[in-house]
């Protein structure tokens, strides 16, 4: 019998230093449900990973987006 699937999903986390002592959590959850379940390592859940890590790609930029300046200060007393 072969796997099939019918969800797939991301939880993709980061932490980042902001310099002096603080971090922040990045994460984002993206879940994407077949109407009929798909065989396991085929074309459509390549697909859709990449379309979910495109996804998580994007919103991780806009909860980063506040905090870009603290970013590159921290990045500029490592230097």
């Amino acid at each position: 019998m072969k796997a099939k699937v019918s969800k797939v999903m991301i939880w993709p986390v980061r932490k980042l230093n902001l310099g002096n002592y603080e971090t922040i959590d990045l994460s984002v959850g993206v879940e994407a449900t077949f109407e009929k379940p798909v065989a396991f390592g085929s074309k459509d859940i390549e697909e859709t990973l990449t379309e979910c890590r495109k996804i998580a790609k994007g919103e991780m930029g806009v909860q980063i987006e506040p905090y870009k300046k603290m970013l590159n200060n921290a990045k500029g007393v490592r230097k």
